[in-house]
């Protein structure tokens, strides 16, 4: 059994995120309901099941009347005495926080965030630490099991076994305002000294479960760069796979220096933070100005999956913002002017990638299944189920790439043919 250090606060080896959810699930016997589970709140009196438990973001919260409590699951079982209280984390942060006002004036001096918003995330400063670092503990001062260092030799470090589905500085934002998603703890610091809540994502990681945090809209802004642009689009990737109801939510924010922080250090933050485009908008004048030639087999898939209010409204503003470029271009709008084959295409790349996805996006309303004849349905069904088995590694990264809309076409003609076959070979024996 290993044992703690600065690296591995909490001892690898003691307790896993898997013991911990099962401890809890033990003690709480909540009821599963898709992806996430309710039990009975313990920190109020509770007739029906109002504590919601994220397994795959490791967080919950309670909606009940009056309640509110909310928190990572490790701090849920400290409170339920199902962990200890206290651990080795606890005598590093302690450590760093004796010299709290050392890692606040470092910060304000090198990156221009006051001292006193520092502190208000709880940063510490351990000296001894490869060779001085500048620490946040993660996700929250008040509820964390790991965190965040900026070293002043250069780069980040993460302590070991720190669970990034959680973003950083979740729960010192609201549900009643736009929630910008970054990517580094100086950035959501950067923006809340321009009074805009935040969070950070601290790399790479996936954003749909983030949307079930947040009520109110949410801003997507991570780096200018050549990872940020990939993240970004990975991230737009997911929120269509997700379905339509979310995307009257969603706006993307394009900085035009390398960061919030950065954009901050020259004195534009508050500029830029007005460079807010709506989701769909943003991915309809991409995908124009990207590719003027083959934009329509790029975008029938995604603009048919959109309820027809977004949709309407999203094509008007694009249309608008490519005209200011010198663009004139025509994008439908009406659900009968897309190819009926472009529908259940979706159904079909969900489905060599999820297939649980795959049905959940079939049975959505704003899917314009209604589209297909009943017995178009059906094989549209057995299509992604006989694929099952057969599905093509690597898949294609982006939704939009004709090869993938090719290669599911000749799939799904091949089947159609075969099915034919066999039926023609049944009625002549």
């Amino acid at each position: 059994m290993k044992g703690s250090s600065p690296d591995n606060p909490r001892g690898v080896g003691l307790v896993t995120k898997e013991e911990v959810w099962e401890k809890v699930v033990a003690v709480l016997q909540p009821i599963q309901r898709g992806r996430q589970f309710f039990a009975r709140c313990p920190f109020h009196d509770d007739a029906e099941p109002s504590l919601v438990l994220s397994p795959d973001l490791f967080v919950y919260h309670c909606f009940g009347a009056g309640c509110g409590a909310r928190g990572t699951i490790w701090r849920l079982a400290q409170l339920l005495n199902l962990l200890p209280a206290t651990s080795s984390l606890d005598s590093l942060l302690r450590e760093a926080w004796r010299e709290q006002e050392t890692a606040a004036q470092l910060v304000e001096r090198r990156r221009k965030i006051p001292a006193a918003i520092a502190r208000e995330y709880g940063v510490g400063w351990l000296k001894n630490w490869n060779g001085g670092a500048v620490v946040f503990p993660h996700p929250d001062r008040e509820d964390y099991y790991g965190f965040v260092a900026w070293l002043l030799n250069g780069g980040y470090r993460l302590s070991k076994g720190l669970h990034k589905t959680v973003p950083f500085g979740w729960l010192r934002v609201g549900t009643n305002r736009p929630v910008w998603v970054v990517e580094g703890v100086f950035d959501a610091l950067s923006l809340r000294v321009v009074d805009l809540p935040a969070v950070a994502t601290l790399g790479n990681v996936s954003v749909a479960p983030l949307l079930s945090l947040f009520d109110g809209s949410v801003v997507l802004a991570p780096d200018n760069d050549k990872g940020g642009l990939a993240l970004l689009w990975t991230w737009i990737r997911e929120i269509k796979g997700i379905g339509g109801g979310c995307w009257a939510t969603v706006y993307v924010c394009r900085w035009q220096s390398k960061d919030a922080n950065e954009a901050l250090l020259h004195g534009s933050l508050k500029r830029q933070v007005q460079r807010l485009v709506w989701l769909p908008v943003y991915v309809i004048v991409t995908c124009v100005r990207s590719n003027p030639q083959g934009w329509r087999s790029e975008l029938v898939p995604y603009l048919a999956s959109m309820p027809p209010a977004v949709r309407h409204d999203a094509v008007r503003e694009a249309e608008q913002r490519l005209q200011m470029l010198g663009i004139k271009v025509t994008i439908p709008r009406e659900a009968e002017a897309f190819q009926p084959e472009q529908v259940w295409l979706k159904v079909l790349a969900a489905a060599l990638n999820d297939k649980d996805q795959a049905i959940i996006l079939f049975n959505e309303p704003n899917f314009l299944i209604h589209l297909l004849p009943p017995s178009l349905r059906l094989q549209a069904v057995s299509v992604f189920e006989a694929l099952e088995f057969g599905r093509p590694y690597p898949w294609v990264k982006s939704p939009f790439a004709p090869s993938a809309v090719s290669w599911a076409w000749r799939k799904w003609v091949e089947y159609i043919l075969k099915t034919m076959e066999v039926l023609e070979n049944g009625r002549n024996s």
